[in-house]
C-alpha cells in the first residue's frame, strides 16, 4: 500500500450534483463519462489502493473504504455506512479484472489498515523477498482479507525489484547515494503521464534502506 492523499477539489462535479438529489444513493449514481473513476485513478497515480497493481478506468472499481453494506463485524453503525456511501473521501480505486480484484477479495470486511492514513507506510513495508511486513495488529487485513502476501503478488514484486537491481551498476560496490537517490526519485514520483510505477513501494523501501546504509 501507498499513502493516498485525498483532495476535495478532485471530486467530480457530477458526484457533487448527484448528492443533492433527494434520497440519493450510490446505487443510483451513473458516473457519466466515468468522471469519478478518472478522478480516483488520477489521484492514486493509476495504481490499486491495496495491491498497487496498475489500473485504468476500465480495470478498476470504486472501492468504499467504509463499505456501503455493513458487515456483522463492522465497528460502525448502519447509519454511518449509509452516510459514507456518497462521500468522496471514502472512495478509492481498486483493481478489478480476471486476475485480481482486491475489492472483491475484501468484500464488506472491516479493515484496520487504511491507505488514507498518513502512517500507512509505517504500518506496512516491503521486504526484499517480495513479502509485505506489517505491524501485528493488521496481520489479518494483509494476509487473510486482502491476501496481499499470496504467491502471485510476491513473485511479481520480486521480479520488479530484480529488474531495478539489474538496471543499476552491476557491481553493487559502485552504488553511490546519489545514484540510488536518483532512482528513488523516479519510483517515488509520478511520471510524465501522471502515473506511479506499479508496485513502487517495494522499490522505494529497498532503495531507501540502501541509501541509509551508505549514509551511516
Amino acid at each position: 500500500m501507498k499513502y493516498i492523499a485525498k483532495e476535495p477539489k478532485n471530486e467530480p462535479e457530477t458526484l457533487i450534483k448527484f448528492k443533492k438529489t433527494p434520497n440519493a444513493s450510490y446505487a443510483g449514481f451513473g458516473d457519466t463519462g466515468q468522471l469519478l473513476k478518472k478522478a480516483l485513478c488520477k489521484e492514486q497515480g493509476y495504481i490499486c489502493c491495496y495491491c498497487m497493481r496498475e489500473i485504468s478506468e476500465q480495470s478498476m472499481c470504486v472501492e468504499h473504504y467504509i463499505p456501503q453494506n455493513r458487515h456483522k463485524n463492522s465497528p460502525y453503525s448502519k447509519e454511518i455506512h449509509k452516510d459514507n456511501e456518497l462521500k468522496y473521501r471514502n472512495m478509492l480505486a481498486s483493481c478489478n479484472d480476471k486476475i485480481y480484484c482486491c475489492s472483491e477479495r475484501r468484500g464488506n470486511e472491516p479493515l484496520k489498515v487504511n491507505p488514507l492514513d498518513k502512517n500507512i507506510e509505517d504500518l506496512v513495508s516491503f521486504a526484499n523477498n517480495g513479502r509485505i511486513s506489517y505491524k501485528e495488529w493488521v496481520k489479518g487485513d494483509i494476509d487473510t482479507v486482502l491476501k496481499l502476501n499470496d504467491k502471485g503478488l510476491i513473485d511479481i514484486r520480486k521480479k520488479v525489484l530484480a529488474l531495478v537491481r539489474k538496471s543499476l551498476p552491476q557491481d553493487s560496490k559502485a552504488w553511490s547515494a546519489s545514484v540510488l537517490k536518483k532512482e528513488l526519485t523516479k519510483w517515488s514520483t509520478l511520471d510524465n503521464k501522471g502515473k506511479y510505477r506499479p508496485f513502487c513501494r517495494i522499490v522505494i523501501d529497498y532503495l531507501d534502506a540502501k541509501i541509509k546504509q551508505l549514509e551511516k
